[in-house]
């Protein structure tokens, strides 16, 4: 099957890798959808994760699937179900230096059993709304983090998926969010506008995709698996 990996500095690439053994403590997710994170963007740069790696690794950890296999020690989860996946939960680095990745058919989910990381979600939700599952918990966790309350005068910098997720969050607590730096179109693009209203939109730079961006997009098309 194909797996994408980073060999180096603007060097992705979709290698050819045996398929995942699933222990008892595992599962294996036919992955659905799969975002690219900002700092898939920013490892494909560099070639590693802070500095270049010295081995290929793997990227891609926004994801939504079907479990495919379970180990007999996973509960929570049957075969079939549709889940959102939280990966760094378990503690393998999923994505982000370990040594599985998400842009792939078949993604083993190590330490499943440990109930942290597949998230059954309704038969509503699309597997693409579902990836977004993890960067909206980032964002969150951010509005948690900055312990911000009813009242505050609040600044987003920032108008990606993060930063659109933690003025989306605290909106939803009933904070308002007066300013959001980013590009207007693709705040009004990605957000109901009506939930946008009283808030100051500047444009810190333009809203289009690198061009760095737009290579990893093509390089893990999934249409080529």
């Amino acid at each position: 099957m194909k797996l994408a990996r980073i060999h180096g500095p603007n060097d992705v690439r979709l290698d050819e890798v045996s398929e995942p053994v699933c222990g008892p403590d595992d599962a294996i997710l036919e992955v659905a959808a799969c975002g690219i994170c900002g700092s898939d963007v920013g490892y494909a740069k560099i070639g590693g994760i802070q500095v270049r790696a010295d081995s290929p690794f793997p990227i891609g950890h926004e994801l939504a699937g079907v479990v495919a296999e379970i180990g007999k020690n996973v509960r929570g989860v049957k075969v079939g179900a549709r889940v959102a996946l939280n990966p760094g939960a378990a503690g393998f680095g999923l994505g982000n230096g370990g040594p599985e990745g998400g842009f792939t058919k078949r993604l083993l989910v190590r330490g499943a059993a440990q109930g942290k990381s597949l998230f059954p979600i309704p038969d509503s939700m699309s597997f693409e709304q579902a990836a977004l599952a993890e960067p909206l918990g980032v964002g969150m966790h951010a509005v948690d983090q900055a312990n911000v309350r009813r009242g505050d005068k609040v600044a987003v910098l920032g108008a990606g998926a993060i930063g659109l997720s933690a003025a989306i969050t605290m909106l939803d607590r009933g904070i308002a969010v007066d300013y959001v730096s980013g590009g207007p179109e693709t705040l009004y693009a990605t957000a109901m506008p009506q939930h946008l209203e009283g808030m100051s939109l500047m444009s810190s730079r333009p809203s289009k995709p690198s061009p760095l961006a737009m290579k990893l997009k093509r390089a893990i098309d999934c249409r080529r698996w």
